[in-house]
């Protein structure tokens, strides 16, 4: 038991040298709301590999990535298309979408889990360190996508308004 407070003591002694403004530039959050429920995640990272940038959030209980093609400020166009009628126009590439948002509950990403397929990231500020934006769209949960022919007649019931906002902070490779 000493052991285990005395290795807290060593994790957190750090940290009491430090004002909070100080510590507020290296852990980024992110505050998701799907439909009318807002979850806050507190830590928030990213990293860019390649032209892709991934950003992904975490409160032990639940999860979301974002990635886009991309690695600067200006918007980016979620999913399948900026909104729905492009969504459904869209429909049959499904399996090829390069900027989209992931969210996996606790219940996990089989059947509550939801991915954006529709809708805009605009990216505020983007810098080595740090990257600020927000994000808007419809997204539906894994359940439905996996259920195999997926016509858009049959989503449009079920398609889940999400929005956001983010500050990450990481390495631009």
């Amino acid at each position: 038991m000493k052991r285990i407070m005395y290795a807290l003591a060593c994790l957190v002694m750090p940290f009491m040298f430090f004002s909070c403004e100080e510590l507020e530039g290296l852990v980024g959050e992110m505050d998701l709301t799907i439909n009318d429920e807002t979850i806050h995640i507190p830590d928030a990272v990213f990293t860019e590999l390649e032209g892709f940038t991934t950003i992904a959030g975490s409160n032990l209980k639940e999860n979301v990535a974002i990635v886009f093609k991309g690695d600067s400020k200006g918007s980016y166009t979620l999913g399948l298309g900026k909104d729905l009628l492009s969504a459904a126009a869209n429909v049959s590439n499904i399996t090829n979408m390069e900027n989209t948002l992931v969210y996996v509950p606790s219940s996990g990403i089989e059947e509550d889990g939801l991915t954006l397929v529709c809708g805009t990231l605009e990216i505020t500020s983007y810098t080595k360190n740090k990257v600020k934006g927000t994000f808007s769209g419809y997204g539906l949960k894994t359940s439905i996508l996996s259920e195999g022919e997926l016509n858009f007649s049959s989503l449009q019931n079920n398609f889940e308004k999400v929005s956001g906002s983010f500050e990450a902070v990481g390495k631009k490779m």
